[in-house]
């Protein structure tokens, strides 16, 4: 559990508060993705819109962006809100 001000907080309780803004996911498989998040279900599947993916290949990071996306929730390792990595600069 996440915990907010003393209190606790459900991981998909958390992912509400995150519709409509920027999130950072990392998956599995060496690739990561950062966008808006415009929804989730309760197996942590995401739609996201104005995506960046990260792949890196060879050594070398490899950015594509999408205008939106359907993410299996099984592949994402880990979740950070109101963030993105800071490969570009």
């Amino acid at each position: 559990m996440a915990y907010e001000g003393g209190g606790s907080i459900l991981p998909l309780k958390m992912l509400d508060k995150c519709i409509g803004q920027k999130v950072w996911l990392i998956l599995r498989d060496d690739r990561e993705f950062c966008g808006v998040l415009k929804g989730h279900d309760e197996y942590f599947n995401m739609v996201l819109q104005e995506v960046k993916e990260y792949e890196l290949v060879e050594n070398q990071r490899i950015l594509t962006t999408r205008h939106s996306i359907l993410l299996n929730g099984a592949n994402i390792l880990m979740i950070v809100p109101g963030s993105e990595p800071d490969y570009d600069s």
